[in-house]
């Protein structure tokens, strides 16, 4: 089941992210949420590394290969002890702002389900 997740930041910056895929698609297609050093947040589908959270990914946008997942020590001054892969239930607060490059970003609260 996929989640529309609210994020914001003391800035003003506010957008919604999807997190995860349907139940016909999740397999292939299961997004979240990444940050991209020329688009800033972007929802990229995770789906296609499932299996190896090291395999490099690319933006959906421009291309790049310079995103890094939401959720992980990298983005997030809350620093998680032995962290193994992304996960943003961990690092709901004190993420990086896209908008002004601070360390202020909330994920959260919930918007809606789909199926």
């Amino acid at each position: 089941m996929g989640q529309i997740i609210k994020v914001h930041c003391k800035c003003g910056f506010d957008s919604q992210i999807i997190l995860g895929g349907s139940r016909n698609s999740y397999l292939e297609d299961s997004s979240y949420p990444y940050y991209c050093k020329n688009c800033g947040l972007v929802s990229a589908n995770m789906a296609s590394c499932r299996d190896d959270f090291d395999k490099p990914m690319n933006c959906p946008i421009c291309k790049s290969d310079e995103i890094i997942p939401y959720g992980t020590n990298e983005l997030s001054s809350t620093k998680i002890e032995n962290e193994i892969k992304p996960d943003i239930t961990k690092h709901k607060e004190n993420n990086f702002c896209p908008d002004c490059k601070d360390y202020s970003l909330v994920i959260g609260p919930l918007i809606s389900l789909f199926d």
